[in-house]
């Protein structure tokens, strides 16, 4: 291969379907540090340096299957349009093959609660592959997002759903109200508590 052929990039492509409203599933997927508290593939996960979760911000992570280490860069996050981005940064031990490894998750509404995931990682291999490494290497990326995709659909069913207020949870605001008036009690304009 002379050095002026370049390593096509690896695509591994992946959606899926989650019985969930799009602002919950964004809610997991957008918080950048906190997978590990949704999918059981992961040990644990931190946001690094300062703790802040910003564009920039590098979070680390254990895989639960592996025990490998990884560090990962959040390129962006757009919450009006459901949009993810991030890249590979490290990997204890070093991943074999992979050069650079950009993620994009992008959420799509196909109901009250219904939520299309559609994921792209798009792979720079450092080495040229042979075909079936790269079927195998798609196959697990696959089998990873499959796992990773259930435990969300999971961890979404176990959250309560919000409820509407109902006739007695207004009454019970009412009689805070009143019962504060009964009291005798009441705020001035000052901000000062008077005795009625």
């Amino acid at each position: 291969m002379t050095s002026q052929q370049q390593i096509p990039d690896i695509l591994v492509p992946y959606e899926t379907t989650i019985n969930a409203p799009i602002q919950d599933v964004w809610g997991c997927l957008a918080d950048f540090g906190g997978w590990a508290r949704w999918t059981a593939s992961l040990e644990w996960m931190i946001i690094g340096g300062d703790g802040v979760e910003k564009v920039g911000c590098i979070r680390k992570f254990q895989s639960a299957t592996s025990g490998n280490t990884y560090e990962e860069k959040l390129l962006e996050k757009d919450n009006k349009n459901f949009v993810l981005k991030f890249c590979n940064v490290s990997s204890d031990p070093p991943m074999p093959f992979i050069e650079y490894q950009l993620v994009t998750g992008r959420l799509e509404a196909l109901g009250k609660d219904k939520t299309a995931v559609h994921y792209l990682v798009r792979v720079t291999p450092n080495v040229q592959l042979p075909e079936d490494k790269i079927e195998a290497f798609k196959k697990l990326g696959t089998k990873t997002y499959d796992e990773m995709f259930v435990d969300m659909q999971k961890y979404l069913d176990q959250q309560p759903k919000p409820t509407k207020p109902t006739v007695a949870s207004y009454l019970i605001g009412l009689g805070a109200v009143f019962g504060l008036l009964f009291a005798g009690y009441s705020l001035s304009k000052s901000g000062k508590q008077i005795r009625l």
